[in-house]
């Protein structure tokens, strides 16, 4: 793509833009107002993808929560239209989270608001690259290689395994134990909560 913009003389620069209405920037600001107030670093959780097989297991999602939680975070969780049922066990455990937001750019908007966000493999991931927010993105059956945010800064969690779930390739089945998940278990809270860690600390303030 940069070599075709180089021959017509254009603009190299193909980082992602959004543009965000008065609209998305009401619902984000609604949303972000139901947080807690504080002064430590806002991160957010983003539970969803759009396939099972590239969730991270929610239990851990809830155990990263707590742990963020005793470093002095505040965090938030969220996923999808349909992610009531994946946000019902982090709530259960206190931690706060919000209603889906219909609008795309409303999500980004919201993502902007983030010191650091948590995701699967998913389009947050790539909205809070548009926007300028540190990512630490889990990856399972897909390969960051194919599907990494555009720009610097994000930490990419990969176990190295072969798995490809568009390309119906699971190391487990090879194996006669399909199912296991392995790809995704194989990344422990540790390195999840390091990286956000690393990112949180160095984040830019983030309004209460």
């Amino acid at each position: 793509l940069r070599g075709v913009l180089a021959l017509l003389d254009a603009d190299g620069d193909v980082r992602p833009r959004l543009y965000p209405g008065d609209d998305d920037r009401r619902d984000a600001a609604r949303a972000l107002a139901s947080i807690p107030e504080g002064r430590g670093p806002l991160v957010g959780l983003f539970v969803d993808a759009g396939e099972e097989a590239k969730r991270w297991p929610v239990a851990r999602f809830i155990d990263l929560a707590r742990r963020l939680t005793g470093a002095g975070c505040r965090v938030l969780a969220f996923a999808g239209l349909a992610g009531d049922a994946l946000l019902a066990p982090l709530q259960a455990q206190g931690v706060t989270a919000i209603d889906p937001l219909t609008r795309v750019l409303a999500l980004a908007e919201l993502i902007r608001g983030l010191s650091v966000l948590v995701t699967n493999d998913s389009a947050p991931a790539h909205l809070a690259d548009a926007v300028g927010t540190p990512a630490v993105v889990i990856y399972g059956p897909t390969s960051p290689v194919r599907f990494r945010p555009y720009g610097d800064g994000h930490a990419l969690l990969h176990a190295g395994l072969g798995c490809d779930f568009y390309l119906k390739r699971c190391q487990a089945r090879e194996e006669g134990t399909p199912g296991d998940g392995r790809c995704l278990n194989a990344i422990g809270v540790d390195a999840v909560f390091d990286a956000t860690m690393a990112r949180a600390v160095t984040a830019r303030p983030v309004l209460s």
